[in-house]
């Protein structure tokens, strides 16, 4: 697979992309949770909307 780089994005929009890098910051809400990960480029933010995905330690209920 094709690395894609977090600048690199906004060519991919509505695509399925694997990011490689570390996350910087995470923020979570009861039913999301918001990643900003870093990679080599820049930052990316990522969405998570998994219902399996417990709001307060970000960690799989299953």
């Amino acid at each position: 697979m094709q690395r894609i780089l977090s600048k690199d994005l906004a060519g991919h929009e509505h695509s399925t992309v694997t990011i490689s890098g570390w996350v910087h910051r995470r923020r979570m809400l009861k039913s999301v949770a918001f990643l900003i990960v870093r990679d080599a480029a820049g930052f990316a933010q990522v969405v998570i909307t998994d219902p399996e995905v417990d709001g307060y330690t970000g960690t799989r209920t299953t």
